[in-house]
């Protein structure tokens, strides 16, 4: 069987159009381009700051009888500095001389203008006085937080034998943590 001229035209053109239809189902099919990233790094940044806290509790001697009992024995109390500080600081706490000091002496000043003699040292036995300056105490090198704040015992001692009218004697020390 012959095919007709018509017939191969007509077959030519559809196999024509076929492959066409092909190719343009074929370009319009989208396929994901592969994905692009670029990439770079950030700075994070902070500084430590070298800090400290204090707390203090008084030295409240109470009553002084400078007839009967204190006429030649000493008044001796205590009180505690408690520093908190960041992690790995060693503090040196230092103790002023008052406000009513008279040279090096610390004094607490009463309402009649007297004065009662008092002084604050480091030591339980009551030797080295604490200061300012070499008689600052320097205290354990820090763990920072959740550490135990150890108090450190404030040994104050009023002398005997001091002749002052009654009432009510006070100081205020400024307490300096040098870290």
């Amino acid at each position: 069987m012959e095919m007709k001229e018509t017939d191969m035209k007509a077959r030519t053109i559809f196999l024509f159009t076929l492959t066409a239809a092909v190719v343009a189902t074929a370009a319009m099919t989208v396929v994901p381009a592969a994905a692009q990233q670029a990439s770079t790094t950030l700075m994070v940044h902070a500084v430590v700051v070298r800090n400290c806290t204090v707390v203090t509790t008084p030295v409240d001697f109470g009553n002084y009888d400078p007839l009967v009992n204190n006429r030649t024995q000493p008044l001796d109390q205590t009180g505690t500095v408690t520093v908190e500080c960041t992690k790995g600081v060693a503090p040196t706490v230092e103790l002023d001389t008052g406000q009513n000091p008279d040279g090096t002496n610390r004094r607490m000043a009463g309402g009649t203008a007297e004065f009662l003699g008092y002084e604050l040292y480091a030591d339980p036995g009551r030797s080295t006085i604490w200061g300012t300056g070499t008689q600052g105490v320097t205290l354990p090198v820090s763990p920072g937080i959740g550490g135990a704040a150890t108090p450190q015992t404030i040994y104050g001692r009023v002398a005997a034998g001091q002749n002052v009218g009654p009432g009510d004697y006070t100081d205020t020390v400024n307490v300096t943590v040098v870290f």
